[in-house]
C-alpha cells in the first residue's frame, strides 16, 4: 500500500473568499491504489499548521495531523480520508 503523502496547491481561487489562499491537501495511505474509490473529507482551518513545522505560525510547533491521521487510519479506529488546510 502507498503511504500517504500532501499536495500543495498555492494561491487556490475562490468565489466566496476575497484572495486565493494556499491549501494543502492530506491523501491517506492507498489513496493512488484505488482512483475509484470515495473517501470522506475533512476541512480545517489554519492549514498551515497542520502538517509542516516550517510552515506553522509558531516555526516548529506544528499540529502533526498527518502523523495522527497514519496512526488512527493503520489502527483501524478511523477509515481513510482526505484532509484538506486552508491556510489563514
Amino acid at each position: 500500500m502507498a503511504a500517504s503523502h500532501l499536495v500543495r496547491h498555492p494561491a487556490f481561487p475562490s468565489r466566496l473568499l476575497e484572495r486565493p489562499r494556499d491549501l494543502v491537501v492530506y491523501l491517506p495511505p492507498g489513496y493512488d491504489d484505488e482512483p475509484a474509490r470515495r473517501f470522506p473529507v475533512l476541512y480545517m482551518h489554519d492549514g498551515q499548521n497542520l502538517f509542516d513545522p516550517e510552515t506553522a505560525f509558531v516555526r516548529g510547533q506544528h499540529w502533526r495531523l498527518g502523523e495522527m491521521a497514519d496512526m488512527l487510519i493503520a489502527e483501524g479506529r478511523v477509515e481513510p480520508l482526505i484532509i484538506v488546510g486552508v491556510y489563514h
